[in-house]
């Protein structure tokens, strides 16, 4: 259960700050080389990504990789 709710937080974090950047999922799969299905999986919380994606989608987006991660699960 706390898995699924880190993940969503996860998705949450990785779905503002793309919409912040105005990149769509389709822009974002391109400059990133991860698959827009997966990235839609990762903002809905299904999936949990690799750390080397993190990356990837973090440099992409322009934010700090410890700003994706939420601290508790309280937390946003």
């Amino acid at each position: 259960m706390k898995g699924r709710v880190l993940y969503r937080k996860l998705g949450e974090k990785i779905y503002t700050a793309r919409r912040k950047r105005n990149i769509t999922q389709e822009e974002l799969s391109v400059i990133t080389d991860v698959d827009r299905t997966y990235i839609s999986q990762i903002e809905h919380g299904l999936r949990n990504p690799s750390f080397i994606v993190l990356a990837k989608l973090a440099r992409e987006l322009k934010i700090n990789v410890n700003e994706l991660i939420p601290k508790k699960i309280g937390t946003t």
